[in-house]
């Protein structure tokens, strides 16, 4: 295992509402996530009429399938309901220092941990869509959708109900979708399960969820 600190890069539109850096444990219970970067800078970059916007920040970079599954309380394959949810966290004067999303998923099949099958929890999702045509990410994540069927390795969440993915992009793969990322579009498609720019290493990881989890 080893950490990764990288400088901000961005491909999408200049953003302000969530330039404010800040420690993980007040926003999303992931231990991977030590801080948030703070601030963000862009490129005129768009694909599909959707602008991306890549944040950056210290957190672990798994070298193996089984240092994610130690680090989960619970492993499913679950589905998106379609329902979503902009998570804002303010500060007392009302100023909004992070965003992200709050999604409704069932549950198919469960491989570890307290979670029952056909039941249905909420996690959160390091990106959100801040426009229509807007979405930002931490660390080349890609939100759920509803085609897709999902291994998801959790965590549970302290201060509430909502569970927290493993390493963000690390801990969600979309098991109907086999064919690797395309490190020469990725950034820039918004259809592409994983936006960032440790290509190699996601799609290593993939193909050992292929082969353990369906």
């Amino acid at each position: 295992m080893k950490k990764l600190l990288q400088s901000i890069i961005i491909s999408g539109v200049l953003l302000s509402t969530t330039a404010c850096g800040l420690e993980q444990d007040s926003f999303s219970n992931d231990t991977t996530t030590k801080k948030v970067a703070s601030q963000i800078v862009a490129d005129a970059t768009v694909n599909q009429k959707t602008k991306i916007a890549s944040m950056h920040a210290d957190f672990i970079i798994y070298d193996s399938l089984s240092e994610i599954e130690k680090n989960a309380d619970s492993i499913v394959l679950a589905e998106f309901t379609g329902q979503r949810q902009l998570n804002e966290y303010k500060t007392a004067e009302g100023y909004t220092f992070h965003q992200n999303s709050i999604s409704t998923v069932n549950i198919l099949k469960a491989f570890k941990g307290e979670i029952d099958v056909g039941s249905t929890i909420q996690t959160f999702e390091p990106g959100f869509f801040q426009k229509e045509d807007e979405y930002v990410n931490l660390e080349g994540y890609n939100l759920m959708n509803e085609a897709g069927k999902y291994i998801l390795f959790l965590k549970k969440n302290e201060a509430g109900p909502v569970f927290t993915i493993v390493g963000m992009y690390q801990g969600k793969y979309d098991v109907t979708a086999p064919n690797q990322v395309d490190a020469q579009v990725n950034k820039t498609d918004i259809e592409s399960e994983y936006l960032g720019e440790n290509v190699d290493q996601f799609n290593k990881l993939k193909q050992e969820v292929l082969a353990k989890y369906k």
